[in-house]
C-alpha cells in the first residue's frame, strides 16, 4: 500500500548511470509523490544518505513540477500515469547529460548473470521490444535497465534500474511506470560487465531467430543512431570498435518473439533463462 510522504520529505535522490540526481517533488500532489517514490525505489540508496559517492557524477537538481507542465492537483489516474512517463523521460535525459563525454551510452536494455555479472546488452530503437525482453527473462537473469546502458572503459556497466514502462491493454498511449520488484524481476548480486552486445530487429513474420555477425563498419552504422553523446567521447568510433572486439564482436539478431531469444542470451551470459 502506498502512503503519502510528509511535506518536508519532497526530495528523492536518484543514484543511477554512475550519477546522483536530486529530484525535487515539491508542488506535486501527495498521491503522485507516493507513486513516484514507489516506482523509483530501485534507484534510491538510503545508505548513501543522499550524498555524492566518490565515483559518482553530480547531475544536479531536477524540479518535476516545473518539467511536467500540466495541472497536477486535479489530475486523474491516467493523467498521473502520463506525468510519471514524462518524469522518467526527464530523469533519463538529466542522467545522460551528466555523463556525456565520459561513457559509451547505448539506447539498450541489459540483463546479467546474477552471480557472475556477465551481461548481455541488447540495442534497439524505442518501442521495439527491450522492455518485453527484460520482463521475459528478468526472472532468472538480473535486470539492469530497459532504456540506457552506460559502459565504462573497462567494460563495466553502470546500472539504471529505472521503473519499467508497461503498456496498458488496450494501450491508448498510456503506460504504467512499475518497479522491477513488482514485476518479480531479479536484482544483480555482483557488479555487471559487458559479455556481449546484440542489435535487435523484430520481424513478426520470421520463424525462430537469425543471428548475423556484423563487420566493424556495419556495426558502427547500426549502433551510432542508438548512442547518446557519442561525438563528445575521445576517439568515439575507435571506442565502439574496440568494445566490439573485446566482447566477441557485434551481432545482429532478428527474431519474432522475445521468448525465442533464450538460447542467445544464455550463450552470452552463461545462464540459460
Amino acid at each position: 500500500m502506498l502512503t503519502s510522504p510528509a511535506v518536508e520529505d519532497r526530495v528523492f535522490v536518484v543514484h543511477a548511470l554512475g550519477a546522483r540526481l536530486a529530484v525535487d517533488l515539491d508542488g506535486l500532489p501527495p498521491v503522485l509523490v507516493a507513486r513516484f517514490r514507489h516506482a523509483w525505489q530501485h534507484c534510491a540508496e538510503p545508505s548513501a544518505g543522499g550524498a555524492l559517492a566518490a565515483d559518482e557524477v553530480d547531475a544536479g537538481t531536477l524540479s518535476l513540477a516545473d518539467r511536467l507542465g500540466e495541472p497536477l492537483v486535479d489530475a486523474n489516474g491516467d493523467a498521473h500515469a502520463r506525468l510519471l512517463m514524462r518524469a522518467t523521460q526527464s530523469i533519463t535525459k538529466a542522467l545522460i547529460a551528466a555523463q556525456a563525454g565520459r561513457l559509451i551510452m547505448l539506447h539498450a536494455g541489459a540483463l546479467s548473470h546474477p552471480d557472475t555479472g556477465a551481461a548481455v546488452v541488447f540495442v534497439a530503437p524505442g518501442g521495439t521490444g527491450k522492455t518485453t525482453l527484460s520482463r521475459t527473462f528478468g526472472h532468472t537473469l538480473a535486470y539492469l535497465t530497459d532504456e540506457t546502458v552506460a559502459i565504462t572503459a573497462d567494460r563495466g556497466i553502470l546500472p539504471y534500474p529505472k521503473p519499467l514502462s508497461i503498456r496498458r491493454t488496450p494501450h491508448q498511449g498510456v503506460k504504467d511506470e512499475l518497479p522491477a520488484s513488482e514485476l518479480g524481476l531479479v536484482s544483480p548480486r555482483v557488479e555487471p560487465w559487458v559479455a556481449g552486445i546484440i542489435v535487435l530487429r523484430r520481424d513478426a513474420a520470421l520463424d525462430g531467430v537469425v543471428v548475423e555477425e556484423l563487420g566493424a563498419l556495419d556495426a558502427i552504422v547500426a549502433l551510432a543512431p542508438e548512442t547518446s553523446s557519442l561525438t563528445r567521447l575521445e576517439r568515439p568510433l575507435h571506442r565502439l570498435a574496440e568494445l566490439g572486439e573485446a566482447t566477441g564482436g557485434y551481432r545482429l539478431v532478428r527474431y519474432a518473439e522475445a521468448a525465442d531469444l533464450g538460447p542467445v542470451l544464455g550463450e552470452i551470459t552463461g545462464r540459460l533463462p
